[in-house]
This record gives structure tokens, C-alpha cells and sequence, in this order.
């Protein structure tokens, strides 16, 4: 299994080329899953949004499975945002939400966000 991350989606729903030979790829290798915390993020910036891009990304997300925060992950990440933070190197609550789903769920995450998420340590990234 592989997670996308938002910028992938949103990479998707403008048209991109590139991104749509990725996701191409990712559901010929394996089943392609998303964040219940990228759904967030993409569901909030909607606002500005075509009526046409709105309903792809209903469509994409209906396609997706979701990987849900619960326990254990918001614990995951919890112990490394606060590592990081007495690090200096401290990343975005949301990438810390998503970083520990990933981790719990032992699923790489697929994003082009590499600089902030190569600060945690036991997350797998693959760029696309």
C-alpha cells in the first residue's frame, strides 16, 4: 500500500501530467490510500474551487481508501514533534499527524513535501 499526500491530489486535480502518470504507477504496483488528515487539508481549501475540480476530488476521494489518525498515531506523532521541536527542527502539526498514520500503518508516503518530512526519522518517502 501507498499514501499519496495532498500535494499529489492536488497535483491530480490540476491536471498534471506528471502526477497522473505517478498515480498511474501507484495502482499498478499496489493500493493507493490517503490520510484522513490530506482529506482535511484538501476539503478546506475547496473554497475557491470549480464546481468541476470539487466533484473530482469527491471522485478521487471516494476512490481512496482512508487511513484514519487514532490512537496510537497522534502518539507516534507526538513523540517525534516533540523531538524534532527540541531538535530545532520542528515541522508543520498536520505533517506530524500525517507522518505518524504512515508510520503506524507501516505505509510510505508519497510526496514532493520531502524537505519536511526527511526530518522524520522513521517515515518511508517516496518522491514523485
Amino acid at each position: 500500500m501507498n499514501c499519496i499526500d495532498s500535494d499529489l491530489a492536488i497535483a491530480l486535480l490540476k491536471g498534471d501530467e506528471k502526477a497522473r502518470d505517478e498515480m498511474v504507477s501507484l495502482e499498478n504496483d499496489d493500493e493507493v490510500c490517503i490520510t484522513s488528515i490530506s482529506v482535511f487539508e484538501l476539503l478546506h481549501t475547496t473554497r475557491g474551487f470549480s464546481k468541476e475540480r470539487k466533484d473530482l476530488l469527491m471522485n478521487l476521494l471516494e476512490e481512496l481508501r482512508v487511513l484514519d489518525l487514532d490512537k496510537r498515531s497522534a502518539m507516534l506523532a507526538g513523540v517525534v514533534g516533540t523531538t524534532l521541536t527540541r531538535t530545532g527542527r520542528s515541522i508543520h502539526p498536520m505533517d506530524l499527524l500525517i507522518a505518524g498514520i504512515c508510520i503506524n500503518n507501516k505505509v510510505p508516503l508519497i510526496t514532493r513535501n520531502v524537505r519536511h518530512f526527511n526530518k522524520v526519522k522513521d517515515l518511508k518517502i517516496r518522491k514523485w
